[in-house]
């Protein structure tokens, strides 16, 4: 039987940019930040907008899709105060 839950276990995948920012407009929300997260050992990288509400959309897409947090944003949580 084929899997049709995404597990998010290929870090690579991600949406543009300017459609992160798109959607945040579109939905009238106001970005405070926009952090670029990296991996030490890989070229592979995220971005996060901290909206102005201190709610946050990562380009990863796990939150809105799961409905859990990914671990880009607590990466911003633990090393940005």
């Amino acid at each position: 039987m084929k899997q049709l839950l995404n597990l998010f276990t290929n870090d690579k995948a991600r949406v543009y940019i300017a459609w992160l920012i798109h959607l945040v407009c579109k939905h009238r929300f106001t970005i405070s930040h926009i952090l670029k997260i990296m991996h030490q050992s890989t070229s592979v990288f995220h971005y996060i907008a901290v909206l102005s509400d201190q709610r946050y959309m990562c380009d990863c897409s796990m939150e809105p899709n799961l409905g859990i947090p990914c671990w880009h944003y607590f990466r911003v949580w633990i090393d940005v105060q």
